[in-house]
């Protein structure tokens, strides 16, 4: 079932040969089934000699309706969809000034978890908060803490 295309036949060859490649030709198909259930599904082209394959992140809090503010505004089927997108942003970052007041030594790797985005959501939403004026961190990266600013 499906159509396999090797990059590297001799490195492809190789690794299956040696039980490295798990699950050989099963890669799309399998994508499908992990995203059963999101609201947000694969979207995929066939083209005479491919297959291409546009996944979207699972993880996000708005499941997919894009991971930056407004990142897909112009795609999504309106302007509402922007507007619930900030109200997620906006309840995360009320979040995390909710987990700094609880624990003002708390680290990003924390929040991350915590909060169950990446890294780079974390640190955007932090440099957003501090732009705002509504945090601030004093101290090394080791012994610091966060403070958070009246505004």
């Amino acid at each position: 079932m499906g159509m396999v295309a090797k990059r590297n036949k001799l490195i492809v060859n190789a690794l299956d040969k040696i039980d490295v490649i798990e699950n050989y030709a099963s890669g799309v198909r399998r994508i499908f089934d992990d995203y059963a259930g999101f609201k947000k599904q694969p979207d995929y082209y066939i083209s005479n000699n491919g297959v291409i394959l546009t996944l979207f992140n699972r993880n996000y809090e708005g499941q997919n309706e894009g991971q930056n503010e407004g990142q897909n505004e112009g795609q999504n089927e309106g302007q509402n969809n922007v507007a619930d997108l900030k109200l997620g942003v906006l309840k995360r970052r009320t979040k995390i000034l909710k987990l700094i007041m609880e624990n003002n030594n708390i680290k990003s790797s924390e929040l991350k978890d915590i909060l169950g985005v990446s890294k780079a959501t974390i640190e955007r939403d932090i440099s957003k908060l501090k732009e705002e004026g509504r945090i601030e961190y004093v101290g090394s990266s080791k012994k610091g803490y966060w403070k958070i600013k009246n505004t």
